[in-house]
């Protein structure tokens, strides 16, 4: 550990601080001065006289509970992670500098509103301070980070974004979950469910509203964390990544939103010819622009090496790769931190359709469907994000690496909120979204394709939406536990489309093994229940037929828009399909000892049995990604359910209840490391908090930031 060291301050920072109460009069002050209470769950309720007090705040809880990964993520969006922790950061610096992410951070603090301003500044403040009075719990290698400037909280949120819409709409992956390089094509896709009912299809006639975004659980880059924060401006709760100082998804006592990420192309890649003197462009050879830099890269004997190397622009945009004739350029509208930030800020402090609509409006957002509910009973759907004007071309069209010789495929502005596919209270009295394109946003169905351009979003459904759509359609009264419950449903709806064929094949098809193996599928419940057995089989079953070939040439009957939840459907290669079912049970058979193990002997929560799995190609809401256990037979989750929120907006206020799978710290050591996995082995959520009452009832320590005691 670090021995405690003088920290020098930037003069935004030292005018920030010097605004804010001193840790001698913070716990000299009232009871309304600032206060964090952490619960028993290790969530920080923080309450704050200022706004500037409660970004103060929010910035020392979240470094409490996540410093060292909050100073890792903040040195990579310098792009001097390679400087401080080595070469294995070299590439994501190169990618940083090409994106010139750090000045962009810088400027877009100068563009926020004064409030903002200083509200960024405080956070980051709050960040220092913790750290300058806690250095032993910050590691010796991530102290060189400090001071955190507000310039380094922007990067890390452009980083964030920028990382999204590559991981959305991108041709060439060029970054991975982590916002590293992309190492290989193919691999998870961040996703997410959410549902907004309205009051027609609630039990008890109040809006509700279910969050529930699905990304990995051992990235930092992708972790949550929850929090309560109140000032007078009013009280917000709900979850972001850490290191950013808004809350992304969350409510407030008259309304809530969840994302999940929309089907958007907002970032494209171009393949330029190189050329003696630059690229090839509109039948003659432009100049790049360019700009020398020096890389700064720790040795393992702790020297540091210094690299030259030079950023290149096209008249596209940053230049991310070049080889031997080709140079690979991103464009993309997305790098919008400062915007984003606004965004959440006024969504978070809207208290009606109207005002949450006008923050919908600025546009921040890079990306996200937006799902939203309120007190008043309304309910709404927005496809959000900066999308790119083009003037032709589909979707397909745009996910596929652009030639870069020409100005065809330029595009400049982006498209306008009214241009965008929105929903209000529709007739069905429910929206939801699972990471499909919007329209299926409800049935029957509300939004045309063709009232939009080609290039918006696919026409196409995944299965596990089609079982969402399947729920919801199926229950015209859902009371807030059946809410609750059908979040965690694990029924397989692949089976509905497949399973009868694959029986009828197997049954006649003479082969002992897969004989066998249909009675057992035959029995099974069909979902991925912890005690369901026949979905371990049939799971290595679907997974070796589509390694086999396309899934497009795998069903009988493609996906059809006007039979949304049938279809795709059949299977086109029975025999076919039986052979890879005796394979599958072969496998099943010898490494389990049985064709009908349990999901919950295989799929372990701890020393829990565990329910749920990818959402595709099974079709089950409840998501957890499963990997194989280093040398067991088992797996273990590495990412899927993140933060669950369920939200009845009744009229004595919000009722909640919630999960955040893998606990609220990062902190090596922690009680709240992974302290909530059995409430999901048991597939219940936690009450959520929300007067101070309860609160105080609920809490394990009282701290005042800055103060440097609980």
């Amino acid at each position: 550990m670090r021995s405690p060291a003088r920290i020098v301050l930037p003069s935004a920072l030292l005018l920030v601080l010097a605004a804010l109460p001193s840790p001698r009069s913070l716990a000299a002050q009232s009871p309304d001065s600032t206060r964090i209470v952490w619960d028993t769950w290790g969530v920080p309720h923080v309450y704050a006289p200022t706004d500037s007090a409660m970004g103060y705040a929010f910035g020392w809880a979240q470094a409490e509970e996540h410093g060292d990964a909050i100073l890792r993520l903040y040195g990579l969006a310098r792009g001097r992670g390679a400087e401080y922790w080595g070469n294995q950061y070299a590439a994501s610096d190169r990618l940083v500098r090409a994106l010139g992410l750090p000045a962009l951070g810088a400027a877009q603090v100068d563009s926020l509103p004064p409030h903002l301003q200083i509200y960024v500044a405080a956070f980051a403040a709050g960040i220092d301070a913790y750290a300058r009075t806690h250095p032993d719990a910050i590691s010796d290698s991530l102290a060189v980070v400090l001071p955190v400037t507000p310039g380094d909280v922007l990067a890390h949120e452009d980083r964030i974004q920028f990382t999204f819409v590559a991981l959305t709409g991108s041709g060439t992956p060029v970054v991975d979950f982590a916002g590293l390089p992309a190492r290989k094509a193919g691999g998870a896709a961040p996703g997410s469910n959410t549902w907004a009912i309205g009051p027609a299809r609630s039990a008890d006639g109040h809006a509700m509203l279910l969050q529930n975004p699905h990304l990995p659980w051992n990235v930092d880059f992708m972790h949550f964390t929850e929090a309560q924060l109140t000032s007078p401006a009013g009280e917000l709760y709900g979850a972001t990544l850490i290191g950013l100082p808004e809350i992304a998804i969350g409510f407030n006592a008259d309304l809530g939103w969840s994302h999940t990420v929309n089907t958007i192309d907002a970032l494209d890649t171009y393949r330029l010819r190189l050329a003696p003197g630059g690229y090839r462009w509109e039948g003659g050879v432009q100049r790049f622009e360019t700009r020398p830099d020096t890389l700064r890269i720790k040795q393992t004997d702790g020297t540091v090496r210094r690299e030259p190397i030079t950023l290149r622009r096209s008249v596209q945009g940053p230049v991310l790769a070049m080889g031997d004739s080709t140079a690979l350029a991103v464009r993309t509208p997305a790098l919008s931190g400062g915007l984003a930030l606004r965004e959440w800020w006024d969504m978070g402090r809207a208290h009606d359709l109207a005002s949450f609509q006008a923050a919908l409006r600025e546009m921040g957002l890079p990306m996200f469907n937006v799902s939203y509910a309120d007190r008043d009973g309304h309910i709404l759907y927005f496809f959000a994000g900066r999308v790119p004007r083009r003037s032709h071309g589909d979707f397909a069209y745009w996910q596929e690496d652009l030639p870069g010789d020409s100005a065809a495929d330029m595009w400049h502005g982006i498209l306008s909120f009214d241009s965008l596919p929105r929903l209000v209270d529709p007739p069905s009295g429910f929206i939801q979204n699972s990471n499909s394109p919007p329209w299926f946003a409800t049935l029957p169905q509300a939004l045309q394709p063709g009232e939009y351009p080609a290039y918006l979003a696919p026409v196409s459904l995944n299965v596990r939406e089609e079982e969402a759509l399947s729920l919801l359609e199926a229950d015209s009264s859902i009371s807030y536990q059946e809410l609750i419950r059908m979040h965690y449903a694990n029924h397989a709806h692949l089976t509905d489309l497949v399973l009868p064929d694959l029986l009828r094949a197997a049954r006649g098809s003479g082969d002992s093994l897969a004989e066998r193996a249909a009675g057992v599928l035959s029995r099974w419940n069909r979902a991925v229940d912890a005690d369901s057995r026949g979905a371990v089989l049939f799971d290595a079953w679907i997974r070796r037929a589509l390694r086999q070939g396309k899934a497009a040439t795998f069903f009988a009957h493609p996906w059809r828009p006007d039979a949304p939840l049938s279809t795709p459907s059949g299977l086109a290669r029975p025999a076919a399909a039986v052979a890879t079912l005796d394979s599958a049970a072969r496998k099943v058979e010898s490494r389990y000892g049985s064709l009908d193990v349990s999901w919950g002997a295989v799929h372990r929560l701890g020393d829990r049995a565990g329910s749920g799995a990818v959402g595709s190609p099974l079709g089950v809401f409840h998501v957890l990604w499963w990997v194989p256990t280093k040398g067991k037979k088992t797996m273990y989750p590495e990412g899927g359910d993140s933060w669950v929120a369920v939200i009845d907006f009744a009229p004595d206020g919000p009722h909640a209840r919630a999960l955040l799978t893998y606990g609220n710290s990062t902190r090596p050591g922690s009680p709240h490391d992974r302290d909530q996995l059995s409430l999901e082995a048991e597939q219940r959520l936690r009450p959520l908090w929300l007067t101070r009452a309860q609160v105080r009832a609920h809490a394990e320590k009282v701290e005042v930031p800055g103060a440097g005691g609980g």
